[in-house]
């Protein structure tokens, strides 16, 4: 007694699901991205408001947060040093 196996449709049928496995692991690292994303984006929100309260005051004036490329990516040195104005 044997068994009869088409192979074309043995293949074809792994490939599918190895296809909509593929596919749906591209779905969640896509998803996982957009967490990962939100969460970052409230952290900076989070940052924003901490900033807004602790440089609320005069002795503040001129004074901005860092913008989200620079508070994420960490590209400067935190200084939170007022703009230098030259009167001649």
């Amino acid at each position: 007694m044997g068994i009869l196996i088409n192979m074309s449709e043995a293949i074809g049928g792994v490939a599918e699901k190895a296809s909509r496995c593929a596919a749906l692991v591209g779905q969640a690292q896509y998803m996982e991205s957009e967490v990962i994303e939100s969460v970052i984006w409230k952290n900076y929100l989070n940052y924003l408001r901490r900033w807004a309260e602790a440089h609320s005051g005069v002795e503040h004036y001129g004074w901005t947060p860092r913008c989200f490329d620079v508070w994420y990516g960490g590209k400067c040195s935190r200084t939170n040093a007022p703009m230098e104005i030259f009167i001649e």
